[in-house]
């Protein structure tokens, strides 16, 4: 209750409404919030954007919970409801980019994002996209992107959606969206609750009497959001505020974890003759403290980023589209603790986790598409190039190139090649002991070629998608032993070659639609140079990344009835350098059930599901159980204001 003042505040309009006639020269889109790079500047790269009636049906989901479904991405799960990151593409959890509106959610001080702690309620779209994007996103866009974009919905009128679901292990979660639109103007406020005991039962035979204790968890926060259109021009305006509370469980350590976070940006596009200019700026704040009784340990984290972005994109012809750019970011942290048996702590009582108190980062890019494209649509090309500028620190200039071809009807050939690059975290340069300030960027390349087949007639459609990729990363950064303490170094030159297949079906009746995909991929992620001494990790697979995954989805949608199975594979994981410790290969099934029942001017919808239906005892981390089979049941009241006209 505390910020529902300031959430008042934010959702009122200041500005009149006006008549919207957009002037558009060949064919620029209508000017829109939504234009992030990714849009159209992605020729060759793969992006697979979440069915949107099965994300209707799984608003309540964390984003760990829908990147699993209908694809092969790894979530690495410290438990129930635990810190969740994400592996693309035999990359490790700090290649992979979380894009939320253009703006990369990464970790400042880490370089990680906790899949966790992203409601799926917050955004109005998921995609990921494939591949390195580092001339798109900048560092940590390696193994691949997931893209989260809000949108607004002008002309819907009055909306109030509110949905409370609960389940086994103490689960229960509620939401509520307001929402506004009329014809210049939409604005949406959107809250949520949720806890959980997990207090699940841990051991290989499920015995009740044996549960896991201290993991419970509790999430609070509201997004903000304002659009406004007047004639060529577009603001949008986002606030969205955070409180995460987790306890470790007591299979690692006993500490409890208090997570917040603060976000907010402003984005203004303007429609010109033959172009537009799109200017976007956002603060993104991460505040985290840990406390650890039996440890002794309080640490105190804070970070900050300040973003400014312009664009300014040229329609020269109907097949000739350019883009330049120019990214601004500062960045900064501080880590204090009072760790008594910390070596920091030996040095000064409430201790710098930093070796120079609160390091501060300045970062500017220089970046570029040019989009060619034929009159017919069947031949697209695209060159890119970025630079970014950090001092002290040499990051390569990265170009990229990217080809889609299309020969025949329902024959699509894609490929693109590019440089990668990931700049060191604060963490790794600056943590005391073990910080490393003589690291240089991860660099290196990408590139992945593919062909997609889709075949239609009249109420039947099917599809089959193959991909291959070879990715190479030199000065691989990794904790390594080193004394009495673990340190940052550039140790190996890592190499990955991969290959995916994908193939689904359709069928639409009158009423009804059915559908099945399933997904596979074999990738094989190795350290092929090292500068330790007697690795043997050399030509072994890299830890932490299983080298089969396999994925199935098949749903019904019949009216307003809605069933859903999806069933996971995932194989062997090692844990450990030599191999010689890994996890065991494992599947695991979902079912789901909704029904919607539509009256005049609302609809009220049930679901069910079974998480984990065929009981797997399973692992994805070391230490941290996963759920045994559990059960969750909610209902959706979906309030909307007759509207005639849009």
């Amino acid at each position: 209750m505390r910020y529902l003042f300031i959430f008042l505040l934010f959702s009122i309009s200041a500005f009149a409404q006006q008549d919207s006639s957009v002037l558009k020269s060949y064919d620029l889109p209508e000017v829109s919030v939504v234009q992030d790079r990714s849009k159209s500047f992605s020729t060759g790269q793969r992006i697979v954007i979440a069915d949107s009636v099965g994300l209707a049906n799984r608003t309540s989901y964390t984003l760990a919970e829908q990147l699993s479904f209908g694809n092969t991405n790894f979530i690495r799960s410290y438990g129930g409801n635990g810190l969740a990151t994400l592996s693309l593409q035999g990359s490790s959890d700090v290649h992979s980019a979380v894009v939320w509106n253009g703006f990369n959610l990464q970790s400042v001080m880490n370089g990680t994002f906790d899949l966790s702690l992203f409601p799926v309620f917050f955004t109005d779209e998921v995609a990921v996209q494939t591949g390195s994007a580092s001339n798109l996103w900048g560092s940590g866009a390696v193994g691949g992107s997931v893209l989260l974009n809000n949108k607004p919905d002008y002309g819907n009128k009055l909306n109030v959606k509110v949905n409370t679901e609960t389940g086994s292990y103490g689960q229960y979660r509620q939401q509520i969206k307001t929402s506004y639109g009329s014809k210049n103007w939409y604005g949406s406020v959107k809250g949520f609750y949720s806890e959980a005991r997990n207090d699940y039962p841990i051991n290989s035979t499920r015995d009740v009497s044996q549960n896991l204790t201290h993991s419970a968890t509790n999430q609070k926060g509201v997004l903000a959001e304002n659009y406004f259109k007047w004639k060529n021009n577009a603001i949008a305006v986002r606030l969205w505020l955070q409180d995460n509370f987790r306890q470790n469980p007591t299979t690692e350590l006993n500490g409890t974890i208090y997570h917040n976070f603060r976000r907010t940006n402003i984005e203004y596009h303007k429609n010109f003759k033959n172009f537009q200019w799109h200017s976007r700026t956002a603060w993104l704040r991460e505040d985290i403290f840990y406390k650890d009784p039996i440890r002794t340990e309080n640490t105190k984290s804070l970070a900050d980023a300040l973003i400014a972005e312009n664009e300014l994109r040229f329609q020269l012809h109907k097949s000739h589209l350019l883009n330049l750019g120019l990214n601004l970011t500062h960045q900064q942290a501080s880590v204090v603790s009072n760790n008594y048996s910390d070596i920091a702590y030996l040095i000064s009582p409430d201790a710098d986790k930093y070796q120079y108190g609160i390091p501060v980062r300045q970062l500017m890019a220089l970046f570029g598409q040019y989009r060619f494209k034929t009159l017919n649509d069947k031949l697209t090309l695209q060159l890119s190039a970025r630079q970014e500028l950090v001092k002290n620190i040499k990051v390569p200039l990265v170009p990229a190139f990217g080809l889609e071809y299309k020969p025949l009807m329902g024959i699509l050939f894609k490929g693109n090649a590019t440089r990668l690059f990931r700049i060191p975290t604060f963490n790794e340069l600056y943590w005391l002991p073990g910080g490393n300030r003589m690291l240089v960027p991860e660099s290196g390349w990408n590139a992945e070629a593919s062909v997609r087949f889709t075949a239609e007639r009249k109420s039947v459609l099917a599809f089959y998608e193959f991909a291959t990729f070879r990715r190479q990363i030199e000065n691989w950064i990794r904790w390594v032993p080193d004394g009495s303490y673990w340190s940052a170094k550039n140790i190996a030159v890592v190499n990955t070659e991969g290959y995916e297949n994908k193939i689904g079906a359709a069928l639409k009746g009158r009423k009804s639609v059915l559908k099945l995909t399933i997904s596979s991929s074999y990738i094989f992620s190795r350290t092929d140079k090292s500068i330790l001494e007697n690795d043997k990790s050399l030509g072994l697979q890299v830890i932490f990344i299983p080298m089969y995954q396999g994925n199935g989805n098949l749903n019904y949608s019949y009216g307003g009835f809605y069933v859903e199975y999806n069933h996971t594979y995932s194989g062997y994981v090692y844990t450990s350098s030599d191999h010689s410790q890994w996890l065991k290969p494992f599947h695991v099934g979902n079912v789901m059930v909704s029904h919607s029942l539509p009256f005049k001017n609302f609809k009220t919808s049930f679901v069910f599901r079974i998480n984990n239906i065929w009981n797997t005892d399973y692992r994805t981390v070391v230490a941290y159980p996963m759920p045994p089979r559990h059960f969750t049941a909610g209902i959706t009241i979906d309030i909307h204001q007759l509207n005639s006209q849009k």
